[in-house]
């Protein structure tokens, strides 16, 4: 968002010398934004974790690994491409009845997306410790921590409800160019607009929620073979060490003993998350 407010501004404006593109220039930002983004995760990683030796073998195609991941991903990937193909179907929609509603649309889904961003830091949070509790066992703590989640979803729905209500007009105005003609027609269909929004926070929030605590009950599965091995802390010796592998999806068991080192190589990965 820091790069992206700028880039917007000189090139959507044109200010500093730089072409003034319109909604050209607001792709041209975005698409820079996440070339630079994908590429400082990735040098952030490298030299984070060498040990994983990522980018290993990057050119090296593995079928069976790959069709592995895809139906893992499918699913996941299906259900973003159908939520962002319903607001992108819903400002197509919005187009149909002229600029202003366009716009109010506009303005109004990125207030309620700026809502959604604390739903969604919730639900975060509530994904890694109910990950933690699973893996601990501690299904007191788990639901423990389910229900503070969900409380402080439902209560911020109801203050931003709330908010959204009494002071929609107030908001959406901040978006409007004082000298704009629709102005008014803008803030007013906008306002309607936030209404829907509010009361659509529970729902938001709400789906968001169950999403985050269910991401993490489950274990992490890729079956490379017929036996399965399972990588907790608490169930193994604790002379033993795993060590994964992510080139090649093996990991290999090195149990230290007073026989001396045994080698035990896996066909199965199983990781419980901690």
């Amino acid at each position: 968002m820091l790069l992206n407010i700028p880039l917007n501004y000189l090139l959507i404006f044109g200010n500093f010398g730089f072409p003034e593109l319109g909604v050209t220039g607001a792709a041209i930002s975005s698409v820079i934004v996440q070339i630079i983004t994908a590429v400082s995760i990735t040098a952030y990683a490298l030299g984070k974790l060498p040990k994983y030796k990522l980018l290993t073998r990057f050119f090296h195609f593995d079928k069976v690994a790959f069709l592995k991941v895809a139906k893992l991903g499918l699913p996941i990937g299906t259900s973003i491409v159908a939520e962002a193909g319903l607001f992108t179907a819903s400002s197509i929609m919005m187009g149909w009845f002229g600029a202003v509603t366009l716009a109010a649309h506009g303005i109004a889904l990125q207030i309620a997306s700026v809502m959604f961003m604390v739903h969604l830091g919730l639900a975060e949070a509530s994904t890694i410790k109910a990950g933690n509790a699973w893996g601990d066992k501690n299904i007191l703590y788990l639901k423990k921590g389910a229900k503070v989640a969900a409380s402080c979803s439902v209560l911020f729905s109801f203050i931003a409800m709330t908010f959204l209500m009494v002071f929609g007009d107030a908001v959406v105005s901040i978006y409007v160019d004082i000298d704009d003609p629709s102005r008014e027609q803008i803030i007013h269909i906008g306002a309607l607009l936030l209404i829907a929004a509010a009361l659509f926070q529970f729902v938001d929030g709400g789906q968001a929620m169950a999403l985050g605590l269910l991401c993490q009950l489950c274990w992490s599965v890729l079956r490379m073979g017929d036996q399965t091995v399972a990588a907790d802390a608490n169930e193994l010796d604790p002379r033993t060490k795993v060590v994964l592998q992510p080139s090649d999806l093996r990991f290999d068991v090195l149990h230290e003993g007073a026989m001396g080192t045994k080698h035990h190589e896996q066909d199965w990965l199983l990781l419980k998350v901690r």
